[in-house]
């Protein structure tokens, strides 16, 4: 399997080092609405953010962070037995909380919705060294080889096997998420798909009905599920 990532983090870098002055009329801006453009996937870039995106886009060229995600992709696409022909095209993104882009929203939409399937989120802020990055490039490119899920097992297999992968030590059988599962299982619902995985905080957080959960107990089930003799179903 052939695993291309587009460039982005340079010409980001640029970009946030540019003024804003101006607003959309701004050099920052101008060059931004140019790399969209040119085809560069930055769509998920806050061009105009007043927060620190740019010491984490650094942060990530100092890692050498499109070289490294390359790599986890293509060995993580060779575990999961793709065939040799099948292409996948990567990039990186570094999303920025605010007003308009609220984290939990966010990665629900990017996890299972996969309206950016292709996509490897980090966030601005947060602490990101080696490891994080081939955390995320392995659970990505599991994400962006499967079908969007369609019901709430579908999200359970897909997280679990993401995690078994990237992060088997993660992994927590829950007896409360195995009940839940036996009723909500077939649930089509993304809402009840992120409250089984993240919690009920999340699910409170966006007004989704809650199942009684503790935060990530959903995802370490699934990974535990997917990394012991399936329990049941």
């Amino acid at each position: 399997m052939a695993v291309h990532l587009i460039p982005t983090l340079d010409a980001m870098a640029e970009v946030y080092r540019l003024p804003t002055t101006g607003g959309a009329d701004s050099p920052r801006f101008k060059a931004y609405v140019e790399l969209g453009r040119a085809g560069r996937p930055v769509s998920g870039y806050n061009p105009m953010t007043s927060k620190p995106a740019l010491e984490t886009v650094e942060r990530l060229l100092e890692l050498d962070a499109e070289r490294l995600a390359t790599g986890v992709a293509a060995e993580t696409a060779n575990r999961l037995g793709l065939p040799p022909g099948r292409e996948i095209e990567l990039s990186i993104t570094v999303a920025t909380p605010g007003m308009w882009t609220d984290r939990i929203a966010t990665e629900v939409e990017h996890v299972l919705l996969a309206r950016t399937p292709n996509q490897l989120l980090f966030w601005t802020g947060d602490d990101i060294d080696a490891d994080a990055v081939r955390r995320v490039a392995t659970i990505q490119t599991v994400r962006a080889t499967r079908a969007t899920p369609a019901t709430v097992w579908d999200a359970v297999h897909q997280e679990g096997l993401a995690g078994a992968l990237a992060t088997p030590a993660d992994a927590r059988w829950d007896d409360d998420v195995a009940a839940a599962l036996e009723i909500v299982g077939d649930d089509t619902g993304v809402s009840t798909m992120a409250a089984l995985l993240l919690g009920d905080d999340a699910a409170i957080a966006m007004g989704w009905t809650p199942l009684g959960l503790a935060p990530d107990a959903g995802r370490r089930h699934a990974i535990e599920r997917s990394l012991a003799t399936p329990r049941g179903r």
